[in-house]
């Protein structure tokens, strides 16, 4: 079944209530504009022995509202130029923050689980799948439409819902949402609490679009100065799921890792760590930012600390 609004005038009925509906908290928030635009050009020698001269634009316009931290919106327009031209819209989305409620709706993105490369937990975007490199600025960014509200149970506690309408598109060049299969929706909720300092996590997502049940669980602590997290979750398929089945949608990811500073120095003052050693351990490379005297200067390190000599610490 698919449900799409009946004519061009009710789409456009739907925007000016949406936007009409958001006016009142935008206006208190400033607006930020980026815009970039990149091209490249090729060279290529096709099968016929020519020589053919290939062009490539991209493009963003990226309008980010900020100034108000109870309300938050993102609106990113990617554009590709080339033949044909088309375009996308990777972010568009509202955030609404009360003391005890919060509600985000439009196109962005959710992090459920743990893990920065892999990440069983996350059952919505799929946290398992195949990354095409290492090189970009986030490994990853997909995004979809979605309404998120979420609720407050306390310090570090709480409990969120989600449903993602996975709506058809037009097509290019404007892949503009047009209609929506309803048994395609996706939709669940997760909850998250704190257990001596470990966060715990669980949830669950119906996910019409792939026809299985998404139930996942995280964890993440510390243990002797080493930050761990561990995520399971499972895929079970909606008709007649087997044995089988359900250990081929077993997923289970798990990482580790210690952030380690780097050594300061230790002035009359106490601790500075503005002061950075140099590569001989015998002396700051530079010393406090009001030029005061300072006497001496120690790195912190008790293994540079045994060799290393008194010094002054000036300009």
């Amino acid at each position: 079944m698919v449900a799409g609004l009946p004519s061009k005038a009710a789409r456009l009925a739907a925007a000016l209530v949406f936007v009409l509906a958001a006016a009142p908290v935008l206006v208190q928030a400033e607006l930020s504009t980026t815009a970039a635009l990149s091209g490249t050009t090729a060279i290529v020698h096709d099968e016929e022995k020519r020589f053919l001269l290939l062009g490539l634009g991209q493009g963003r316009l990226d309008l980010k509202s900020s100034g108000n931290k109870n309300v938050k919106g993102q609106f990113q327009l990617d554009t590709l130029i080339t033949d044909p031209i088309s375009f996308d819209i990777p972010r568009a989305y509202l955030k609404v923050r009360f003391p005890v409620f919060r509600l985000t709706l439009g196109k962005t993105r959710v992090s459920w689980g743990e893990g920065f490369f892999n990440n069983a937990g996350d059952v919505v975007f799929d946290g398992m799948s195949l990354l095409p490199g290492l090189s970009a600025s986030e490994l990853r960014d997909v995004t979809d439409w979605m309404l998120v509200p979420y609720l407050s149970l306390g310090t570090f506690s709480y409990i969120e819902a989600i449903l993602l309408p996975r709506p058809t598109t037009s097509g290019p060049p404007l892949n503009l949402p047009i209609g929506i299969k309803l048994h395609e929706i996706d939709v669940g909720a997760r909850v998250q609490t704190k257990l001596l300092d470990h966060k715990l996590e669980a949830g669950y997502l119906y996910k019409g679009s792939d026809e299985s049940h998404r139930p996942y669980a995280s964890f993440k602590g510390n243990l002797f100065t080493i930050d761990w997290h561990l995520s399971t979750s499972l895929r079970i398929p909606f008709d007649n799921p087997d044995e089988e089945d359900v250990k081929k949608g077993w997923d289970i990811s798990a990482g580790f890792f210690r952030s380690i500073s780097l050594p300061a120095c230790r002035c009359s003052s106490g601790w500075n760590r503005d002061l950075i050693p140099s590569v001989t351990g015998k002396r700051c490379t530079a010393c406090s930012k009001t030029r005061t005297a300072v006497s001496t200067c120690i790195p912190k390190s008790p293994l540079l600390r045994r060799t290393t000599h008194r010094s002054s610490c000036g300009p």
